[in-house]
């Protein structure tokens, strides 16, 4: 689901924000409780919080989830100038910063008052400045798959209430109507692409597909629009991914290009957990490709990623009691788990994709990849046995594919993700045969 980019926990990092230009010089504040989280002086960090974060983040949930996630990316080596975004009412500072395991931005959000309203960490973007010490990002390099004259582009807004989401519809040159599909992104923030490292993932299916004479639609997700979030009272994958989900869906049906009648969902990893539950909402879809979904509950993926990042002993047991502590959790109940209200994980308690998949009345492709290190093998078996009965259901295993469904030969790693590479041609061949089969 995640790796060590935005899966192992990222995505779902530090969170709970106020609103407001920041009374003094915000950079100078978060530039301070940027080094009191480096040197982990939690206590003093605590005191720059506001209320909302001090009921969010105690000092041991800053040590066992805050201080796991930076311990994971090494010793930072570099960080470059930071920039200031408005969001909302809140100043959020971008500290650019190089470490082992890659670039990434730490967010520092500023309230009126001075305080800090929100932390954030994510993965750079390859388009971003790069701090000083060591090479830029490699850029993306169309993939020889792509046939550019084959297709267009134009900008679309997903819109879901008061959220406007950035999109972009790439579209055959051939005389339409043509079959359509929505890209849904896995856990944390993500752009349209799906940029992970060296990876853009939903620009290879899009451009792969549209060169096959499908239309694609793929769209900021709300948490990389909306940085750092308005609130997080109530924070439920429905408002994280279901919902605009569902108005992208509504959208490609009013392009002129498309058939409406073969209109087509795919998720990957955590959006491909969830593709079931959108499919079912929206009641229309011509069928459902989930790529790389885990079928272990979320809490257990972010325990097994962080192992695989290599967590010391101390910092698993206190990842095990956050996970007891979901488990355990309960309708009505408050406070954050993992960095995530209790509104969420009571949102997936009784979610179970596999039977949400089976009830559906479309055609549904599984696609994992054999060396996809992030979900094992048990699940890729659970949903071959679930669906083997289904005639509507086809599941595909490539051996040699990672979490993000680029070829390989050697055993995947979150190493691995730094290097080019591009969704195997496999993928995108079945993946259009199948919508015009």
């Amino acid at each position: 689901m995640n790796n060590i980019r935005r899966s192992i926990g990222f995505a779902f990092l530090l969170l709970v924000i106020a609103y407001a230009q920041p009374a003094g010089d915000p950079t100078a504040i978060a530039r301070r409780a940027l080094n009191l989280l480096l040197v982990g002086n939690y206590a003093e960090l605590r005191a720059m919080f506001d209320q909302q974060m001090l009921a969010a983040l105690s000092e041991e949930a800053l040590r066992r989830q805050v201080g796991l996630q930076i311990a994971q990316l090494g010793k930072p080596q570099s960080f470059g100038s930071p920039a200031t975004e408005r969001v909302q009412d809140v100043t959020a500072v971008v500290f650019p910063g190089r470490f082992p395991a890659g670039t990434f931005n730490l967010v520092i959000s500023v309230d009126p008052a001075g305080k800090v309203a929100g932390l954030f960490l994510q993965p750079a973007q390859p388009n971003e400045p790069s701090p000083a010490a060591g090479p830029a990002p490699t850029a993306w390099v169309r993939p020889e798959y792509s046939v550019a004259a084959s297709f267009r582009e134009r900008a679309v807004n997903v819109v879901t209430g008061n959220f406007t989401l950035p999109g972009t519809l790439t579209f055959p040159v051939t005389p339409g109507p043509h079959p359509a599909i929505v890209l849904v992104q896995g856990s944390g923030p993500s752009d349209r692409d799906e940029t992970a490292f060296a990876y853009k993932p939903f620009r290879d299916l899009a451009e792969g597909l549209a060169s096959r004479g499908i239309v694609v639609l793929r769209y900021d997700k709300r948490t990389f629009s909306y940085r750092p979030p308005p609130s997080l009272e109530g924070f439920t994958p429905e408002a994280e991914t279901v919902d605009d989900a569902l108005s992208a869906l509504a959208l490609i049906r009013r392009q002129p290009e498309v058939d409406r009648n073969q209109i087509f969902l795919l998720g990957h990893s955590f959006g491909g957990y969830l593709a079931p539950r959108i499919a079912t909402k929206d009641g229309h879809v011509a069928g459902v490709v989930i790529l790389a979904a885990d079928l272990r509950p979320l809490e257990d993926v972010i325990a097994e990623q962080s192992r695989q990042a290599g967590a010391n002993s101390q910092q698993l047991a206190d990842l095990q009691r956050q996970v007891a502590g979901i488990k355990a959790i309960h309708s009505g109940e408050t406070g954050f788990y993992l960095g995530l209200p209790a509104s969420y994980w009571l949102d997936l308690k009784w979610y179970d994709p596999v039977a949400q998949t089976r009830a559906l009345r479309c055609r549904v492709l599984v696609i994992e990849g054999g060396r996809d290190f992030e979900v094992p093998a048990e699940d890729e078996n659970r949903w071959k046995s679930a669906l083997a009965a289904d005639r509507n259901a086809t599941v595909r295993i490539y051996p040699n594919l990672n979490h993000f469904l680029v070829p390989g030969t050697e055993r995947s790693s979150p190493a691995e993700y730094s290097k080019p590479g591009h969704v195997g041609l496999g993928v995108i061949n079945d993946i259009a045969n199948w919508i015009k089969s």
